[in-house]
């Protein structure tokens, strides 16, 4: 809907395709508009084998935001909760920001609900989540609310329920969340009470370990 005009709030729930299975050809035609928002930070070899597990989601959402989204608007999606979690996956959408016109444009978090503990959708294994933001010239300011959704083992949870009988059968907890790194704004986000984030930044450091994938057909 390119002629629709921009509205105070979208809503939506995006398709959720990692790059390395996105068909090739479609990669070369989108492979532009993700450099448009500046969303790809892997290049040469590791862009081809997808190693950023980047999801085809994120540029939906830049794009939603960007063409249909007023200013001072809301936006609202249905996303993957790996964006937030997932080191190297999600490095670009957790900017926030685009260029358009010679502007800095914000997507400002305003609130994430992480469904991840139980499965909202039937027959599907995601990790859900819901995207709250706004649109805004000016730049956001972290922690943002983080709100974790969690069902007792007792509950069973079924798509025909009302909102009301699935907050009755879940429990919420308030978190905040920030960058991990406070020196990449890029970095995976860590998640904890408000009072419990002074502390934990006093003891995140370098890990003496370092991490590999190891064998990864997915891209070839």
């Amino acid at each position: 809907p390119l002629f629709v005009g921009k509205f105070d709030f979208v809503a939506g729930n995006p398709p959720w395709v990692n790059w390395e299975n996105l068909p090739q050809d479609y990669r070369k035609v989108v492979a532009p508009i993700w450099q448009e928002y500046d969303l790809f930070r892997h290049r040469g070899y590791k862009a081809k084998l997808g190693a950023g597990k980047d999801d085809i989601s994120i540029l939906m959402t830049y794009v939603s935001h960007d063409n249909y989204l007023k200013d001072s608007g809301v936006l609202g999606f249905v996303i993957t909760q790996s964006l937030f979690k997932t080191k190297g996956g999600g490095e670009g959408f957790r900017t926030f920001q685009y260029e358009k016109g010679g502007k800095t444009i914000y997507l400002s978090p305003l609130r994430v609900d992480d469904l991840s503990d139980f499965k909202p959708f039937e027959g599907a294994s995601n990790r859900t989540a819901v995207f709250i933001c706004g649109k805004s010239y000016e730049p956001f300011s972290y922690p943002v609310p983080y709100i974790i959704w969690s069902k007792s083992k007792k509950n069973r949870l079924t798509q025909d329920l009302a909102l009301e009988e699935v907050i009755n059968a879940i429990q919420r907890q308030e978190f905040a969340a920030i960058p991990i790194d406070k020196n990449d704004v890029t970095s995976p986000w860590l998640t904890a009470p408000s009072a419990a984030l002074p502390g934990m930044k006093k003891v995140i450091g370098k890990s003496d370990y370092s991490a590999h994938e190891g064998v990864n057909t997915g891209g070839l």
